[in-house]
């Protein structure tokens, strides 16, 4: 994997203020979805850890993440894909946040680093909450348009011939999707108040949806 095609990945963030714990709500901040110029990165934390993944269809990348946020809640410093290093300092607004990484454990700039920057961006559609964009843990993109009860979208790969087309039905409470991909397969997806979908997939007849036994899920990106 070439360093340069990581420029300007991605980044996390809030400003910090003390919880009853002791612990910054910059914490809180620091999950959610960032972008930069190719890319996204998904963070969720457990405390003082973060850990997310960074997809970039365009160059083929998918890492993985995991970093410790600083005592003021500024700073997020750790490792991507175990083999090298990253630190990003969050700005005073929690919008966007300036960064390097490289290889090993060094993050300073002009010694074989890069830097490393991202903007938070906005959530998904309140009344077509299957509208929207999500990173998939199968190491794809997922794109959903809602009209009414119907939905339609792609599943794109890191692999560009991997691309798939979705077609779907809305349940009558909003919640599922059950539908055809690449019209060769069936998914049924579920869709969580937090902006998450959790289901599986498989391949078989429109007529049947025996035999799924794959998880895709996914995390909302915009």
């Amino acid at each position: 994997m070439a360093l340069m095609v990581l420029i300007g990945m991605i980044g996390v963030g809030c400003p910090a203020t003390e919880t009853e714990e002791n612990v910054p709500d910059a914490v809180v901040g620091w999950a959610g979805t960032w972008i930069d110029s190719t890319g996204t990165l998904v963070l969720t934390e457990d405390g003082m850890n973060v850990s997310g993944v960074y997809i970039d269809p365009q160059n083929a990348l998918y890492e993985t993440l995991e970093g410790t946020i600083s005592e003021d809640g500024k700073i997020l410093s750790g490792s991507w894909s175990q083999i090298g290093s990253f630190s990003f300092v969050l700005s005073d607004d929690g919008t966007y946040f300036n960064g390097t990484f490289g290889y090993g454990k060094n993050t300073t700039i002009g010694e074989g680093n890069e830097g490393w920057n991202g903007t938070l961006t906005t959530k998904g559609d309140i009344d077509n909450p299957w509208s929207g964009t999500w990173i998939s843990e199968i190491g794809g993109i997922t794109t959903l348009k809602q009209d009414g009860k119907v939905v339609n979208g792609t599943y794109e790969k890191l692999d560009p011939e991997d691309f798939s087309v979705i077609e779907g039905i809305i349940s009558e409470d909003g919640k599922k999707l059950t539908g055809t991909w690449k019209e060769i397969g069936l998914f049924r997806l579920t869709i969580s108040n937090d902006g998450m979908f959790n289901g599986t997939y498989g391949f078989g007849s429109n007529e049947s949806i025996e035999g799924i036994e794959e998880n895709w899920n996914g995390i909302r990106t915009v």
